[in-house]
């Protein structure tokens, strides 16, 4: 997984990476074709990040979702 952009509901960075990896994700720094999920602070943004990750296919998520995802997973 990837993490781009910032505001919004997208926290710092690191503590982003941190709370992907207390869930068992491995954050990354670039979007691959392996790779399996960005979060965006902005999931309509033009970035490169987003363009790369649409054009292979890979699932783009806004930051609220995912950290709604993670603190549920977390309390379970």
């Amino acid at each position: 997984m990837c993490f781009t952009g910032s505001g919004g509901e997208m926290l710092p960075r690191e503590e982003m990476q941190m709370i992907a990896k207390s869930i068992g994700h491995i954050p990354v720094a670039r979007v691959t074709k392996r790779l399996n999920l960005l979060v965006a602070a902005d999931i309509s943004s033009y970035s490169r990040k987003v363009v790369t990750a649409r054009r292979y296919s890979i699932q783009v998520a806004d930051a609220g979702s995912y950290l709604t995802h993670a603190y549920k997973t977390l309390d379970q």
